[in-house]
């Protein structure tokens, strides 16, 4: 019998979609250190003995937490191993006096071959309406129109956790969501965000920030000039997941200005298979991204805002105030990361934030021509074209985005109308673990059923947000 055996551009074969078979049979492989699992649907499974020593349900606190390290149970072996009653399992007894009980289900939802990993990523994608791709890799149907952009009314979003749940949703799925009627008081962006999660990385520009143009500015984005598509604080060892950006003012007689957006998990995909070898350098080459500024000091008393809220004695914004303190941050990564499979689960991409590059002689010039193709990839050509969406927002319009995977830019602007926005961030895992719970409350309250007569569709809404990882249902929620 065939086990894990391979097919990663279908589905996998010696594996099967259900996650209700039963266990026909069940025996040691000391060789392998591990148990071998028969299913009545045909499939073979291997588990790790210490894997499954040390992920035994009962070695788990009744807060939640895991009891038994690996370090613990290394040398304990499996004694009688055997389908559990009525097949509906497996039942071991181990050498230090133990016995666990596994669940068919959970066995099958973690069977580690090759083929039911491919298998489930498989579903899980196409559950969700999602392509495949060639190398395993699963994405949601690129972005390629403003007009595209999922919306949610205000009053839903507010209405209770329903509307919540499908703002988020639709920002797992496509990277970015309009909330429309949200009206035009100032700080709203804030009780938005909170909503959602509550509002992370404030120390540089503050709780929430206002985007106009200003002297004297301390962020190119406090300016009217052309933004790069880019990410914010990719100089945090964790830039924030979600940003808001609230209109508040959008005068007519502003010319330009138009927001931008492009997913550069898409680019990332798309780029490898046109340029692999300038691909396989950015992924290995550590970029250093960097926020590094001087405290300014303004004199005591200076106040009363002008127009474009400019400071009149000190040329300083009291808008965006804590941009005036210093910072020092630097930290260094590929601009692609990659799995131990060679899925894209990050891209880091801030031109305007990039330092002094740090890396052996030998690897400077591949760096910058790989660079330059790939900026050439998400700023001209056909990708930019075909992918890039714009449009000037609306006073009223609140765009939530995904940081880690959304490039976000803004044409460059004049005129004597004022533009302003007000933004703010949340945490990728924070942000995302609300969604989840909130998508899994939703399966059970559309359904009727559990999480697991459900596993299609609870499996196949959650896809990559850019933080390393595809969550998975989570137990016992």
């Amino acid at each position: 019998m065939a086990i894990g055996s391979r097919n990663p551009f279908g589905r996998s074969q010696g594996s099967h979609p259900t996650l209700s078979a039963k266990v026909e049979s069940a025996h040691p492989v000391p060789k392998a250190k591990g148990v071998q699992v028969n299913w009545r649907d045909g499939h073979a499974s291997i588990y790790n003995t210490t894997w499954l020593r040390v992920n035994c349900p009962a070695n788990v606190h009744a807060s939640g937490q895991r009891l038994a390290s690996p370090g613990d149970v290394l040398d304990v072996t499996p004694v009688t191993v055997a389908p559990a009653e009525g097949k509906e399992g497996m039942r071991v007894t181990w050498s230090d006096g133990h016995e666990s009980v596994y669940p068919s289900q959970w066995l099958r939802l973690h069977d580690s071959s090759v083929s039911s990993i491919i298998d489930r990523q498989v579903r899980q994608w196409r559950a969700g309406g999602a392509r495949v791709s060639e190398n395993q890799g699963s994405w949601p149907v690129a972005l390629r129109s403003w007009e595209a952009i999922p919306k949610v009314a205000f009053a839903d979003f507010t209405a209770g956790e329903e509307g919540v749940y499908q703002l988020l949703r639709s920002v797992n799925n496509t990277g970015l969501c309009t909330l429309e009627g949200v009206g035009t008081e100032p700080d709203t962006v804030e009780s938005i965000a909170q909503r959602i999660s509550p509002l992370s990385h404030s120390m540089l520009y503050g709780r929430t920030f206002d985007v106009i143009s200003q002297d004297n500015a301390r962020n190119i984005a406090f300016t009217s000039e052309h933004l790069r598509p880019h990410q914010d604080l990719v100089y945090y060892e964790s830039p924030p997941g979600l940003q808001l950006l609230h209109c508040l003012h959008y005068d007519a007689s502003v010319e330009g200005g138009a927001s931008l957006f492009l997913d550069a998990f898409e680019a990332a995909r798309l780029f490898r298979k046109a340029h692999a070898e300038a691909f396989s350098v950015l992924t290995t080459t550590p970029a250093t991204f960097q926020k590094i500024r001087k405290l300014v000091v303004q004199e005591e008393g200076e106040g009363g805002e002008g127009d474009k809220g400019e400071v009149e004695k000190g040329g300083y914004s009291t808008a965006n105030a804590a941009a005036l303190s210093a910072s020092y941050m630097t930290y260094q990564r590929p601009h692609i990361e990659v799995d131990t499979d060679g899925e894209i689960t990050g891209v880091f991409w801030a031109p305007m934030f990039e330092g002094t590059l740090h890396v052996p002689s030998k690897d400077i010039q591949p760096y910058y021509e790989a660079y330059a193709l790939f900026q050439a990839f998400l700023e001209v050509g056909d990708f930019a074209e075909e992918h890039t969406v714009r449009a000037r927002m609306q006073p009223g319009q609140c765009m939530v985005f995904n940081n880690r995977r959304m490039l976000h830019g803004r044409e460059g602007f004049s005129g004597s109308g004022k533009r302003h926005m007000q933004g703010c961030y949340t945490n990728v895992d924070e942000s995302l673990s609300r969604y989840i719970v909130l998508h899994n409350d939703h399966i059970k309250a559309t359904s009727g059923g559990t999480i697991a007569d459900k596993d299609a569709a609870s499996h196949g809404a959650v896809r990559r947000w850019g933080n390393g990882t595809i969550p998975q249902v989570m137990q016992g929620l």
